[in-house]
C-alpha cells in the first residue's frame, strides 16, 4: 500500500513539473511573439499586411511559377517566357528576340548561344522584378521611409519609399516606392528610376500602374502593366505596356530548372 502511495506521489509530482514547464514554455513563446511585433516598425507592419492581401505565404508554398511577359516600349518589343523558383533561387528567361538568360540566386547569366548584351539581360530581369515585387515588400534588408498619403490615378494611396541594402542586388532596384491603394490595401503601382525602358539609355523616374487583377491558385496577379513618366498619366505620354499571360504553378518534381555550364556572368551592378 505504501509502495502504491509512493508511485502515485511520484506521478503527481511529475505531472506538476510538466505542467509548469508547459506553462513557462507558453509564456516564453508569447513573450517572443510580443517582442517580434514590437520590433517591427509601423511601415513594416503595414507592408506585411499588404503582402498578406497578395497571398505571399500561399505564393511561397508553391515551388515554381511560369508566366509570359509580352512588352513594348516604343519600337522595342519582345516576348519573355519566364520559369522561376518562387524564392528566386533559380530563374530561366527565354527571350523571343535574344535567347536565354538565367539567375542562380546571386548572378545574372547569359547563355552562350544568346544574342544579348548586359542591357538586354537586365531589362528582362527588371520585368521579372515587377512581377515578384508583391511578395517582397517587407524585407529585412530594406530601409523604409515613413508612410505618405498620395494621389495615384485619381485614387487615394499610401506610398512607402524603400532603399535596398542587400536583397537580390543582381536585379532588384536600389530604390523603389510602393504605392498601396487605400480602398483595397493592394499594391497597385510603384515609382522608381530606370534607364531600361526602350533604347534611350538616359535614366528617368517612372510610374508603373498595375491593372486588371485576377487570381491564379488563389494568388492575385496583375495582367496589364502601364509605364508612365513620373506623375504624367496621360495616355499620350505612356512609355510602354506589358501583358502577363500563361501563369502556371508547378512542384519541383513537375518542372525541374537547371543552368547550363556554357553561360557567362554579367556585371552585378544595380539595375537602372
Amino acid at each position: 500500500m505504501k509502495f502504491s502511495s509512493k508511485i502515485f506521489a511520484l506521478i503527481l509530482l511529475a505531472n506538476i513539473v510538466l505542467a509548469c514547464n508547459n506553462s513557462n514554455s507558453s509564456k516564453e513563446k508569447s513573450t517572443e511573439q510580443k517582442e517580434t511585433t514590437k520590433s517591427k516598425t509601423t511601415e513594416q507592419v503595414f507592408l506585411s499586411s499588404v503582402e498578406d492581401i497578395h497571398k505571399k505565404e500561399k505564393f511561397f508554398s508553391e515551388d515554381i511559377v511560369s508566366y509570359q511577359i509580352t512588352y513594348q516600349f516604343g519600337n522595342l518589343k519582345d516576348e519573355l517566357k519566364v520559369r522561376a523558383a518562387t524564392d528566386l533561387s533559380l530563374i530561366e528567361i527565354t527571350s523571343k528576340n535574344f535567347g536565354k538568360s538565367y539567375y542562380n540566386g546571386k548572378n545574372i547569366l547569359i547563355d552562350a548561344m544568346a544574342n544579348m548584351g548586359d542591357r538586354e539581360a537586365k531589362r528582362n530581369f527588371q520585368l521579372v522584378f515587377f512581377y515578384h515585387a508583391f511578395f517582397h515588400l517587407d524585407e529585412n534588408e530594406y530601409v523604409l521611409s515613413p508612410i505618405q498619403e498620395t494621389t495615384f490615378f485619381d485614387g487615394n494611396f499610401k506610398q512607402i519609399h524603400t532603399k535596398n541594402e542587400a536583397f537580390h542586388t543582381a536585379f532588384f532596384p536600389n530604390e523603389v516606392s510602393f504605392l498601396v491603394e487605400g480602398r483595397t490595401n493592394m499594391m497597385k503601382g510603384l515609382q522608381m528610376k530606370t534607364s531600361l525602358l526602350g533604347n534611350n539609355r538616359t535614366a528617368q523616374n517612372i510610374h508603373l500602374h498595375y491593372d486588371r487583377f485576377i487570381t491564379v491558385n488563389h494568388i492575385p496577379v496583375s495582367l496589364n502593366w502601364k509605364f508612365y513618366p513620373e506623375n504624367n498619366f496621360e495616355e499620350k505620354a505612356i512609355l510602354g505596356e506589358a501583358q502577363i499571360t500563361k501563369i502556371k504553378y508547378y512542384s519541383a518534381e513537375q518542372l525541374q530548372l537547371s543552368i547550363p555550364e556554357n553561360t557567362k556572368k554579367i556585371k552585378n551592378s544595380p539595375i537602372l
